[in-house]
């Protein structure tokens, strides 16, 4: 992996490249808000948010 262009890693990189994270497990343990909808704002409607 080039640690120097990740941008979860880089801060260069960070700036240059985007990132999205997206649950693929059919029973993710990651254990974020992405698919909490309590947390769900009335402005925002995008998962965790």
């Amino acid at each position: 992996m080039k640690t120097d262009v990740h941008p979860c890693f880089s801060e260069t990189g960070h700036l240059k490249y985007a990132r999205m994270h997206l649950p693929v497990a059919l029973k993710c343990n990651i254990q974020c808000n992405y698919c909490n909808r309590k947390y769900d704002c009335v402005n925002e409607s995008r998962p965790g948010v």
